[in-house]
């Protein structure tokens, strides 16, 4: 319930990060101050979390422990996805074998001495068992490369070329980004905007919060976006879409003449 956006730019030099401020802790969701889902875990290198709020918090602290092992983006990556599987797996224990007396020890040792049906039904438990985070990990490498991950359930992880979205609201968002021809050579300017347009017509989507966090990172530093300055680029958005909108309609009654002058002809 929520959604989260890395972008490469500036000839893959820069990146722009993107996400909502809506929280969600199990079944509960809820906009409040603080829930930020962009966090550092080294220099230029960030977490973007969706999902239980609670179990995303508990993989990044579990890499950010170790942060004295990450030197590259794929560092983190790596883990991150270690972090995801510790999390998914101490979660399964607690909801699934726990309850019955179980842990995966005294589990897997006594698998034979219970009833197979028993058996039959907490495996299938475990193997449906999903933990609810998905993350991003995006950050610039030593060489001054941006690279952009997701990583998913059960812990896999994948790279993205350009941009990577994920949450409620990645339909929306990722279609505005394709729908402006988004490539990693636009300048930080153009990401921007078009990061924030994108981030803004996910809002459509539920549990996606107005709350906007922004971050552009790259050269000499991160930069994040003050409350001032998203103002700004709301109001831009709002200037640019209703240009659109008045061109559109323009262009439809130019349209719509031209074919009943054409039929008049006939």
């Amino acid at each position: 319930m929520t959604v989260c956006i890395a972008a490469i730019c500036e000839e893959r030099k820069s990146l722009v990060l993107a996400a909502d401020q809506m929280a969600t802790m199990s079944h509960v969701v809820r906009e409040q101050e603080g829930s930020h889902k962009i966090l550092e875990i080294s220099d230029k290198i960030y977490m973007l979390t969706a999902g239980d709020a609670i179990a995303a918090k508990t993989v990044f602290t579990e890499v950010f422990e170790q942060v004295d092992k990450i030197k590259t983006v794929e560092d983190a990556v790596e883990l991150a996805k270690q972090a995801y599987i510790n999390v998914h797996l101490t979660r399964a224990q607690s909801l699934v074998l726990v309850p019955r007396g179980l842990n995966f020890d005294n589990y897997n040792a006594s698998q034979r001495n219970l009833d197979p049906n028993i058996v039959s039904l907490i495996d299938q438990s475990l193997a449906q068992f999903r933990l609810d985070v998905l993350l991003i990990i995006a950050g610039i490498n030593p060489d001054g490369e941006a690279k952009v991950y997701e990583v998913d359930p059960p812990g896999i992880s994948g790279e993205f070329d350009t941009f990577c979205i994920t949450g409620s609201g990645d339909s929306h968002a990722t279609n505005s980004l394709y729908a402006r021809n988004y490539s990693a050579s636009m300048t930080k300017e153009e990401a921007l905007y078009l990061v924030f347009e994108a981030k803004t017509r996910s809002e459509v989507a539920p549990g996606v919060g107005s709350k906007t966090d922004l971050y552009l990172v790259g050269g000499d530093d991160t930069k994040i976006y003050t409350d001032e300055e998203l103002r700004a680029y709301k109001d831009l958005y709002e200037k640019v879409t209703e240009q659109e909108q008045t061109l559109l309609k323009k262009k439809l009654e130019e349209h719509n003449g031209d074919e009943e002058g054409d039929e008049n002809d006939k």
